[in-house]
């Protein structure tokens, strides 16, 4: 296929027919045309949207939305993460309405990881396995999760999925869950929640999680734009 890439600002506008939305850091677009009856896949990645125009495939969402009083699980399946750093996290979500259960991964510590993998990967399955957890917030990001990805078992996820959120090296569950037909939350984390200047990516991921419409974005046309 050939690949057309554009960079620059411009007005980002959801494209597929289903949405991954969430909180992007570059304005990139790719797109990958139909020729000759091969199928065509768009890709649009903006500041606080995802979208996949799959082609024949269909990509389902992370299920009902959440709903005040429902439970979140907070677990971090690569680099390590303390109590301090994740304290504002769970305030947040806690003054959202959530209940929050913090995997045993968030207390892990094996050299740079939140535990051993196999710790992580366990961790991890039970937050999928659990039909009273309406959604999974990966804690940071790092390396360790394409370590476990390859052990984890869908089967309940697939039958009642769930949001799953993260960014970074989360990506590569991002990746899989859209290789299995899942969108997922490609958004701000528990360990960024509170930076300077991420206010708009917060915001963006409570709406996701809560099933609300996503804030448009919009910024002045660049002359590369096509």
């Amino acid at each position: 296929d050939e690949a057309h890439i554009e960079r620059g600002l411009g007005r980002h506008r959801i494209a597929g027919q289903q949405q991954l939305l969430g909180a992007g850091f570059a304005d990139f677009a790719q797109q990958k045309h139909a020729h000759d009856g091969r199928q065509e896949t768009n890709f649009h990645f903006g500041v606080a949207k995802f979208s996949f125009g799959h082609g024949k495939g269909e990509v389902a969402d992370g299920g009902q939305a959440a709903a005040a009083g429902q439970r979140v699980a907070l677990v971090s399946p690569a680099r390590k993460i303390s109590a301090a750093e994740l304290a504002p996290a769970i305030a947040t979500l806690t003054g959202w309405g959530l209940d929050v259960v913090l995997g045993a991964s968030v207390a892990g510590d094996h050299h740079q990881f939140a535990g051993d993998d196999a710790l992580r990967r366990r961790d991890f399955q039970q937050q999928l396995d659990d039909p009273s957890i309406r959604a999974i917030l990966c804690a940071r990001g790092g390396y360790g999760t394409a370590r476990i990805v390859d052990g984890l078992d869908f089967t309940r996820f697939n039958a009642h999925p769930k949001w799953v959120a993260g960014f970074s090296d989360i990506t590569v569950l991002n990746a899989h869950l859209l290789a299995l037909g899942h969108a997922s939350i490609h958004g701000v984390m528990p360990v960024l929640f509170h930076q300077t200047g991420g206010e708009l990516a917060l915001e963006s991921l409570r709406r996701a999680l809560f099933g609300e419409a996503a804030q448009p974005i919009e910024a002045p046309a660049h002359p590369l734009n096509r």
